[in-house]
């Protein structure tokens, strides 16, 4: 049976309502969509969606569930309303937990999730004359995903406040890329409600979580107040990166921005944005998996130090996501550094140089071809067994790439 799909959580798109009601995605929104000359109103249930658009047409021996992806999605959607919300309250006492195991892959989540993904994906094969079927181009997302959650971990998280004067509209892409002091910034900017969007900026190192009282916050959120003409100028980016709506409470202000929305679509990848890609993340690709396991535990009583994987734990996760294993992974390595009263996170490209790089001759695997690396794709219940049986990832049919 056909599903309908969001690519823009419905969760989200609720604050931009101007009536929100209790059952959040029956909220109405104003749509101003391309080629139409006035705005309309739709329940967020109806924005934002495709058909199947994650749905696997041919089940495998290692993904027997067609709707795994969107079921996955769902690990952190239903948390995303209260994470926003504490976000918004109290940044400098959000816990840990809420930011690593909610915020970060919803964050990570809008640069894979949208149709156009697709499209970007094709784009990077094209010149290898490759046909990607269908389930091969749904499923890069989750290596996508998998390979930036890091990354996005380690990136400076900047909260933008837009004035009493102004509301901050959406679109459906989810983000746009934006110009703060005049220039155009590395990164991107999320916008979750009508006065709060997220700026996330490639950094290399960070410290991620602090100890608090006896349990562990998310570190180093910035905050920023927004003047009225940054807010039109951010306004005027989202408008331009839609794909074909923008959303907003307010209908003039949505009609002031149709020149901009007509304007011809953006198309970038994450690594235009200023982050790191390929090879060179491959030895922290499942730091995420790390912090958010640190995250449950207190200061002082987490089991486990990096670069342990805390396999036997992971069932304690709410956002469970599909496990790609690299088959060049160098051995136990990760950038995250457990201390006392920190946890720090470094992507560290000497690393992947220096750790001695290894090869597995695998058959079966999934071909990520925007990268040539093999992935043996794993759902979380299938990873844990089998790094419980290859206690340094690999020692079998391995081969030196020196």
């Amino acid at each position: 049976m056909t599903q309908k799909q969001h690519y823009v959580p419905a969760a989200v798109l609720a604050n931009f309502s101007f009536g929100v009601k209790r059952r959040r995605r029956e909220s109405p929104v104003h749509v101003l969509r391309k080629g139409v000359n006035e705005p309309f109103v739709k329940s967020v249930s109806d924005v934002s969606l495709v058909a199947d658009l994650y749905t696997l047409q041919d089940a495998t021996p290692t993904n027997n569930d067609p709707d795994f992806m969107e079921k996955m999605w769902q690990g952190f959607e239903r948390n995303l309303p209260q994470a926003i919300s504490e976000l918004q309250i109290s940044p400098e006492s959000l816990s840990a937990r809420v930011w690593v195991e909610t915020l970060v892959p919803f964050a990570t989540s809008t640069l894979v999730r949208t149709p156009e993904f697709v499209e970007r994906f094709q784009f990077r094969l094209r010149s290898l004359e490759v046909d990607v079927d269908s389930d091969s181009a749904k499923t890069a997302r989750l290596i996508e995903l998998q390979r930036y959650l890091a990354p996005l971990m380690a990136a400076a998280w900047t909260l933008l406040h837009a004035p009493a004067e102004m509301d901050l509209i959406a679109n459906d892409l989810g983000w746009c890329a934006i110009r703060l002091d005049g220039r155009n910034a590395p990164g991107f900017v999320i916008p979750v409600t009508r006065k709060l969007a997220i700026m996330i900026t490639p950094r290399i190192k960070r410290t991620i979580m602090t100890e608090r009282g006896n349990s562990w916050i998310a570190s180093g959120i910035q905050e920023r107040n927004l003047t009225l003409s940054e807010t039109e100028e951010a306004n005027r980016c989202i408008a331009e990166w839609a794909t074909e709506e923008i959303y907003g409470a307010d209908p003039d202000q949505l009609t002031s921005l149709k020149v901009s929305l007509h304007q011809q679509s953006w198309f970038a990848e994450p690594i235009h944005l200023g982050f790191t890609s390929g090879p060179i993340l491959v030895p922290t690709e499942f730091d995420w998996l790390r912090a958010a396991t640190i995250a449950h535990y207190r200061p002082g009583n987490v089991p486990f130090t990096p670069p342990d994987l805390p396999v036997e734990y992971f069932g304690d996760l709410a956002f469970k996501p599909g496990i790609f294993l690299p088959t060049n992974l160098p051995g136990r390595v990760s950038g995250l550094v457990l201390g006392r009263h920190s946890v720090n996170l470094h992507l560290f490209f000497d690393a992947f140089f220096a750790a001695q790089m290894k090869c597995l001759h695998i058959t079966n695997c999934f071909t990520h071809l925007s990268s040539m690396r093999l992935y043996l794709f794993m759902e979380p219940h299938d990873f844990v067994k089998y790094i419980a049986a290859l206690p340094s990832f690999a020692r079998i049919g391995v081969r030196n790439q020196q």
